[in-house]
């Protein structure tokens, strides 16, 4: 599978576009998304599954800042139902519930190549730790567009506990986006 953000072999995967509002559900909210949109790109050859996320960025964040000045990073993750779904119960889409926990590949632009999973039961159990959880991770920023590319086995030893892929099985997921230069951080003020 091609690891690099770049290699040509994505130039040959069919493209799938998703928009993204303002998380406004939960507090805080999010009234003002900058980022409105994400490519989507996934591929797989039997043994490891890899997802490609295009969007557009043009205000590249770190952490840091002075005073109330403070910026966040710009961040993305994959969200994915953590057990196998019984009959039609889903998780909820922002972070899961109590019941039905969600695993969260996540992605920060000050690490490129580096994601960890997060498990999460809610916005308010975001917590990133630094659990690679198996995942692999390639992220290029170039010229106002972050292009990431996160992988992992489709099957793995804790299928009890996080996500199993099976080729021809419908899975529901998610993505969040977080424009740190925006003020967006955490569970609350993101785009979904």
């Amino acid at each position: 599978l091609p690891a690099g953000a770049d290699d040509p072999a994505w130039q040959k995967v069919d493209t799938n576009y998703y928009p993204l509002v303002g998380q406004v559900i939960e507090e805080p909210r999010l009234f003002t998304p900058m980022i409105v949109g994400v490519e989507i790109q996934a591929l797989h050859n039997g043994k490891d599954i890899a997802f490609r996320v295009v969007w557009d960025d043009r205000t590249e964040s770190k952490a840091g800042g002075s005073g109330s000045a403070e910026t966040f990073v710009d961040a993305m993750a994959l969200q994915f139902p953590a057990k196998p779904s019984e009959g039609s119960e889903r998780p909820y889409f922002l972070m899961g519930d109590s019941k039905r926990p969600v695993d969260l590949w996540y992605w920060r632009n000050d690490s490129l190549d580096k994601a960890v999973l997060v498990q999460t039961t809610g916005s308010k159990s975001f917590q990133p730790g630094d659990n690679p959880g198996g995942l692999r991770a390639h992220g290029v920023i170039d010229n106002g567009q972050y292009r990431v590319v996160l992988q992992r086995t489709m099957r793995t030893k804790n299928a009890g506990h996080e996500i199993q892929f099976e080729v021809g099985t419908f899975l529901p997921f998610s993505v969040t986006t977080w424009d740190g230069s925006n003020g967006e951080q955490g569970g609350g003020k993101r785009t979904v």
